[in-house]
C-alpha cells in the first residue's frame, strides 16, 4: 500500500484549512486536485460543501441527484465530465441505469467515481468495460473523513490516486486482483474505497523518445520541421546529468519531458552482465557502453509508458532517436509509415554495415515495446545465447593480410601483417571471435522477439530517412546531389567543406585511415560487396584461363570514376592489381598508393597524371584537378602501383566504368571511349536503364567501343549482372562486358635463383611472362631468365604486382649463393598469404587442374570468395561453389527482395519504378536457371523453399495489383506466366524432398511478413538480407 500522493495531500490540506477559515481555494490547489479537468459533474448522493466550493472555483457545474430518478432534461444535452456516486446504499443496477440513459443520449461521462461500500468490484468491472471504460483506479477515502451521510470526493479524473500505483491508471484485470483485499479491509471498517473509471484518452500521432548526449546540438529546428508533419506529438528525453540544464533549455520549444540520469551508475545486474555475460567489442562497446546505451532507451520507454498510463494517451506511432543526430531527410507524407506489423529504421549509407542500425526506429507501440525492452532482455541470462559470439558469430572478419620478409632475413621466411578492417566489423580476439556491439544485440532482440501473433519483428530500412552526426559536419552522409565539374567528376571536398585548415586535415586523415568500404559511409559513394565478389571471380578466372597458353598473369585493372577507391582495395585483396581513378582528389588519400587523381575525359588522356605520380614532377600535371598544398603531407608516401608496370596505365588489361556514364556529358563520350580503350583485353560497363537520355548515351558508348575492336560478351554480361544490385547499386544489374582479341606469345621465363626473404616463386601463380619482361607478385623475388635470351632481377614490392624488363643475356648472379628449385606444389603461395578464417570454408587439400583458379591459387573453395566479400555473411556457408547453385541462390535472393519490397504496406503506384526494376532483374535471373530433377542437398532445398515462398507472395501481389501495372509497362508481362510455371516445378521438387522450413511468409493485417528460424544460420542470414535489401 502506497503513501499519500500529492493530490491527496493537497485535498486534505485544503479540506482542513477551509474548516478553519472561509478562504477561496488557490489555483495551485485546484491544479493538484483536478488537473486539466473541466465540465459538468453529475453527483448521485449528498454533495460535500468543500466539493461544492472546489467545483465553483474551478468553473465546473455540479448537479446533485438524490436518487435513481430520471435525469433532468439539461443533463442529456450538455457534456458530462464526471459521474460521482457516493453513499452506502447505492446499488449497481442504479448506476447502470443512469449510464444507459446517458449513453443513449450520447453524453457518456468521461470519468466515474463509484463508492464500493455497497457494490462488488468483481461485478461492476465487466459492466463498465463493456460500456467503453478501459482505465481504472481504486482510491482510499479514509483521509477525507467520510460518513454515512456525506463524503468528500477527493481528487478527480487523472489526479485520482490508486492505492497501489499512485496516479497511474490500471486495466480491469489488475484492479480485479485487489477484490479480496478490498473486501477484507472494508469489512473490518479499516478503509473506505472508491472505484475510479475512465474512457480511453486522446490518440496522438507520435510519441518521440530522445536519448544520449547533446554534443553540439544547440537547437531543435530539424526536429520541429519533422514533428509538424504529425498532427499531435509528445516528446520525452533521457540525458546524462552533465547535460541536464542545457537539455532543458534546448528542448524547451518542444515542451519535452526531460529526465536526467547518472550514466556512470551500474546496477548489480549490469555488473554481472559485464563479468559473466557475452563479451563486447572494446572498440564498439567499451566498459559499460552497451549497457548504458540500451539502459537510456529502456528508461525513456518507461517514461513514455508512464505518461501513457498517467493520462490515458495512446499513440499512432512511437519513435526513438539519438539526440546527437540532425534529421536531414524524412518522408513528407508520414502515411507511408502506416504498416501495423513493421518497425521502420533508416538505411545506413554504408551498405556493408554488419547489423541493425540502432540510432533511430519508428513503429506501432506494441512492436516498439520489443525495442524499448532490449536492455532488460540483454541482461537476462536466458538471452545471452542469442548474441554470445561463442554461439552466434557476430560477423566475419573482413581484413586481409600482407606479406613482409621476416626480420631474420632468411630465404623463404616471412611474416604476416594484418591490413585494416574493410567493414566496420569488430576485430577477432585471440580465440577468433567477433565481439558484439549494440547493433548486434538489437538485431538478436528483434529476431527472437515472441509475441501473440509474431515470430520475430519485421524491420525495414527506408532510404528516405537519413541523419547526419552533429560532430561530423563535412562529407554529410545524407548529401544527395554533389557539386559537379563540367567534365562530370565531383568537386573536391576541401572546396565545399565548411571546415578549413587543421580541422579539415583531421577529418581528411580520419577518412584516409578508413580502409575499404568504410570509406563509403555516404550516399554519394555506394559499394556493392556481392558484385565486387563477382568481379573478383571473373578476373581470377581470366587469370587462370591463360595458363594453358603460357600467358597466365593477373589482369591489370583500371577503375574509372572510382570514388573513394573501395572496389580497388577489395580486388587487390585477392591479388588483382587495380588502380582507382577519379577526378576528386580525395582518392589520392583514401586509396593511397592505388589512387590516381585524374580527369578521365581530359583531352590529354591519363598519361600525364600517371607519369607525374611516378616521377613526382607536379609540373607535368595538367591544370585541373588540383590538390591543396596544405594537404599533401597527408598523401601516401608509397610509390604508386602502376609505376611498377612496364608501360604504366597505357597497357592495362581491363577498364571498368561502373555507373560513370550518367556523370559524363554526351559530347565527351568519345573521350571516355578513348580512355576505356586503355583496357586492351576488355571493358566492363554498368549503368541505369529505362531513361531515354541514358539509353542513348549507352548506345553511343557501346558503338564507339565497337569501332575500336570490342565485342559484347553476352554470357559474361548476364552472369556478372546477375550478381549486381542485390544490396544496393541497382545499376550493377545492367552489366555489359566487352572483349577485344589480343596477340599472345608463349612464356619461357624461369626463376634461376630466389633472393633472401623471397616467398616460393611458382610459375603462373606469382611470376610469369609479360610483353618484353617478367612479372612477379605475392612476395616473389629473384633472378629470372628467358631461355637464355635475356635475364633480369625482379622483386615484388610490399607483395604488390610488379613488372621488370629483360636486361640482357649476361646478367651475373651473386657469388656463393646456392640455387633453389622453382618447383613448388600448387596453392603453396596462397597458404603463405591467407588463412581459412578469412573466407568461411575449409581448405582444399589437393586442387585439380580443372579447379577454379581461385581454388588453385588460394587453396579454398570458390564459395569462400563470396562468403568473404558478402557483408551479411558470418560463417554460415551460404554461398555454394558451383555456378548453377550460385545462380539459384541469386534468383532466390532477388525473389526475396521483391517479396519484401518497398510497396508492402502502401500504394503500388509509388513504387512502380522499383517494382519494374526488380521484376526485370528477377526475370533475367530465372531465365538463367537450370532446374534439376532432384535437389542436391539441404542447402539447395532451403534455397528452393525460400524461392517457392517468395514466388507465392509475388504471385499474390501480381493478382492484387501488379497485373494492372504490367499493362502500363512497369512490369514485364513475361513474368505473369514465368512465375506460376516455376511455382509448379518447385512444388514438385519440394514434395520429393520434404523438410523443416527455415524461412517462410505469414499474412498479417493484409500484408505478407517474413518469418525465420532464428536458431539456424540460414534463417538469420535471410532475416538480415530482408531488412537490409528491402528499402
Amino acid at each position: 500500500m502506497l503513501g499519500r500522493s500529492a493530490p491527496e495531500l493537497a485535498y486534505a490540506y485544503g479540506l482542513r484549512n477551509l474548516r478553519r477559515r472561509e478562504a477561496a481555494p488557490s489555483p495551485a490547489l485546484l491544479h493538484h486536485i483536478f488537473g486539466s479537468l473541466r465540465g459538468t459533474v453529475l453527483h448521485l448522493g449528498a454533495l460535500h460543501d468543500f466539493d461544492t466550493r472546489l467545483y465553483s472555483a474551478n468553473r465546473m457545474t455540479a448537479v446533485e441527484i438524490k436518487g435513481c430518478t430520471r435525469l433532468p432534461p439539461m443533463m442529456t444535452t450538455s457534456p458530462i465530465a464526471v459521474l460521482q456516486a457516493y453513499g452506502p446504499r447505492l446499488q449497481v443496477p442504479c448506476i447502470l441505469s443512469l449510464l444507459e440513459e446517458l449513453l443513449k443520449a450520447g453524453r457518456s461521462p468521461t470519468f466515474l467515481a463509484l463508492d464500493l461500500r455497497s457494490m462488488e468490484i468483481s461485478r461492476i468491472l465487466p459492466e463498465l468495460s463493456s460500456r467503453g471504460y478501459e482505465h481504472f483506479k481504486v482510491s482510499r477515502q479514509s483521509l477525507f473523513g467520510c460518513t454515512d451521510e456525506v463524503c468528500a470526493g477527493g481528487p478527480l479524473g487523472d489526479e485520482a490516486t490508486d492505492w497501489r500505483h499512485g496516479v497511474i491508471w490500471r486495466n480491469a484485470s489488475s484492479v480485479a486482483s485487489d477484490a479480496l483485499a478490498i473486501r477484507l479491509l472494508q469489512g473490518r471498517s479499516l478503509e473506505h474505497f472508491v472505484l475510479h473509471a475512465a474512457m480511453a484518452g486522446p490518440r496522438r500521432r507520435l510519441g518521440l523518445c530522445l536519448t544520449g548526449q547533446l554534443r553540439s546540438r544547440n537547437g531543435v529546428a530539424d526536429l520541429q520541421q519533422v514533428l509538424r508533419r504529425f498532427a499531435s506529438f509528445d516528446v520525452f528525453a533521457v540525458v546524462p546529468s552533465q547535460d541536464c540544464a542545457r537539455a532543458c533549455e534546448v528542448l524547451a520549444p518542444l515542451r519535452a519531458e526531460v529526465l536526467c540520469v547518472d550514466s556512470l551508475f551500474m546496477s548489480p545486474e549490469e555488473l554481472q552482465w559485464i563479468r559473466e555475460g557475452p563479451k563486447a567489442d572494446p572498440d564498439v562497446c567499451p566498459g559499460h557502453h552497451c549497457v548504458y546505451v540500451w539502459r537510456d532507451v529502456d528508461t525513456c520507454g518507461r517514461l513514455l509508458h508512464r505518461y501513457m498510463r498517467r493520462f490515458r494517451v495512446s499513440y499512432w506511432r512511437v519513435a526513438r532517436m539519438r539526440l546527437d543526430l540532425r534529421i536531414a531527410m524524412f518522408p513528407k507524407d508520414v502515411a507511408v509509415l502506416d504498416e501495423e506489423n513493421t518497425i521502420w529504421a533508416y538505411a545506413i549509407p554504408d551498405r556493408q554495415w554488419i547489423a541493425m542500425p540502432d540510432r533511430f526506429a519508428m513503429g506501432p507501440p506494441r512492436l516498439m515495446d520489443a525495442y524499448f525492452t532490449t536492455y532488460r532482455w540483454m541482461l537476462d541470462k536466458r538471452s545471452w545465447q542469442h548474441y554470445d559470439p561463442v554461439v552466434r558469430t557476430a560477423c566475419a572478419r573482413r581484413g586481409h593480410l600482407q606479406v613482409e620478409p621476416a626480420e631474420s632475413g632468411e630465404l623463404g621466411e616471412h611474416r604476416l601483417r594484418a591490413f585494416g578492417k574493410l567493414w566496420p566489423c569488430p576485430e577477432h580476439s585471440a580465440r577468433g571471435l567477433a565481439y558484439p556491439g549494440p547493433e548486434n544485440v538489437l538485431e538478436a532482440r528483434m529476431l527472437t522477439f515472441q509475441a501473440s501473433a509474431n515470430r520475430g519483428v519485421t524491420v525495414r530500412l527506408r532510404s528516405d530517412i537519413c541523419f547526419s552526426h552533429l560532430t561530423q559536419i563535412p562529407d554529410s552522409s545524407c548529401k544527395q546531389l554533389p557539386d559537379r565539374h563540367p567534365h562530370g567528376y565531383w568537386t573536391h571536398d576541401w572546396d565545399t567543406s565548411p571546415l578549413k585548415g587543421s580541422m579539415f586535415q583531421a577529418y581528411l586523415q580520419r577518412q584516409a585511415a578508413s580502409p575499404g568500404s568504410a570509406k563509403t559511409e555516404t550516399r554519394l559513394f555506394l559499394y556493392d560487396g556481392i558484385f565486387a565478389a563477382g568481379l573478383a571471380d571473373f578476373f581470377l578466372a581470366e587469370w587462370g584461363a591463360k595458363e594453358s597458353r603460357g600467358q597466365s598473369r593477373p589482369p591489370k585493372i583500371l577503375i574509372l570514376g572510382a570514388g573513394r577507391g573501395a572496389l580497388a582495395e577489395q580486388l587487390a585483396r585477392w591479388g588483382l592489381p587495380a588502380v582507382a581513378i577519379d577526378g576528386n582528389c580525395m582518392v589520392e588519400f583514401t586509396a593511397e598508393h592505388r589512387g590516381l587523381c585524374a580527369d578521365v575525359v581530359h583531352p590529354r588522356g591519363l598519361g600525364a597524371w600517371a607519369e607525374a605520380a611516378c616521377l613526382g614532377a607536379e609540373s607535368l600535371v595538367p591544370p585541373a584537378p588540383r590538390v591543396d598544398p596544405e594537404l599533401k603531407v597527408l598523401g601516401s608516401k608509397e610509390t604508386k602501383v602502376w609505376c611498377h608496370w612496364l608501360q604504366g596505365v597505357s597497357k592495362s588489361d581491363w577498364a571498368l566504368a561502373l555507373n560513370l556514364l550518367p556523370e559524363i556529358p554526351r559530347h565527351l563520350l568519345p573521350r571516355l571511349a578513348r580512355t576505356l580503350s586503355l583496357g586492351l583485353e576488355g571493358v566492363i560497363l554498368t549503368m541505369p536503364i529505362g531513361r531515354p537520355l541514358q539509353d542513348a548515351k549507352r548506345r553511343d558508348l557501346v558503338r564507339a567501343l565497337r569501332h575500336r575492336g570490342y565485342e559484347v560478351d553476352r554470357d559474361a554480361s548476364r552472369h556478372l549482372g546477375a550478381l549486381g544490385g542485390l544490396l544496393c547499386c541497382p545499376w550493377n544489374a545492367n552489366a555489359i562486358v566487352l572483349r577485344r582479341r589480343r596477340k599472345e606469345t608463349a612464356c619461357s621465363a624461369r626463376v634461376i635463383q630466389q633472393l633472401k626473404g623471397s616467398l616460393p616463386c611458382v610459375l603462373h601463380q606469382n611470376y610469369g611472362c609479360v610483353h618484353s619482361g617478367v612479372w612477379v607478385h605475392f612476395g616473389c623475388r629473384g633472378y629470372f631468365t628467358n631461355g637464355g635470351h635475356g635475364s633480369t632481377l625482379c622483386s615484388s614490392p610490399l607483395s604488390e604486382y610488379a613488372e621488370c624488363p629483360w636486361q640482357g643475356a649476361k646478367t651475373e648472379l651473386p657469388r656463393k649463393q646456392r640455387l633453389r628449385s622453382a618447383h613448388r606444389p600448387a596453392a603453396l603461395v596462397a597458404r603463405a598469404l591467407f588463412r581459412s578464417d578469412m573466407a568461411h570454408a575449409d581448405k582444399v587439400a589437393n586442387a585439380s587442374v580443372s579447379s577454379h583458379w581461385y581454388t588453385r591459387l588460394f587453396g579454398l573453395p570458390l564459395g569462400g570468395l563470396y562468403e568473404a566479400m558478402d557483408p551479411l555473411s558470418f560463417g554460415a556457408g551460404v554461398w555454394p561453389d558451383s555456378v548453377q547453385e550460385r545462380l539459384f541462390l541469386v534468383a532466390a535472393l532477388r525473389a526475396l527482395k521483391l517479396a519484401t519490397g518497398p510497396f508492402v504496406g502502401h500504394g503500388l503506384v509509388r513504387a512502380s519504378t522499383r517494382i519494374g526494376r526488380s521484376h526485370r532483374a528477377l526475370t533475367k535471373a530465372l531465365s538463367m536457371l537450370e532446374i534439376k530433377a532432384k535437389l542436391s542437398g539441404p542447402a539447395e532445398r532451403q534455397c528452393a523453399s525460400l524461392m517457392l515462398e517468395c514466388l507465392r507472395v509475388i504471385a499474390d501481389l501480381n493478382h492484387a495489383g501488379l497485373h494492372s501495372m504490367s499493362q502500363q509497362g512497369h512490369v514485364d508481362a513475361q513474368t505473369q506466366w514465368t512465375i506460376p510455371k516455376l511455382i509448379l516445378t518447385l512444388e514438385k521438387l519440394m514434395e520429393a524432398a520434404p523438410g523443416k522450413k527455415l524461412a517462410w511468409f505469414e499474412r498479417l493485417g493484409g500484408t505478407w511478413h517474413l518469418r525465420v528460424d532464428s536458431e539456424d544460420p540460414w534463417g538469420r542470414y535471410v532475416y538480415k538480407f530482408a531488412y537490409q535489401a528491402a528499402h
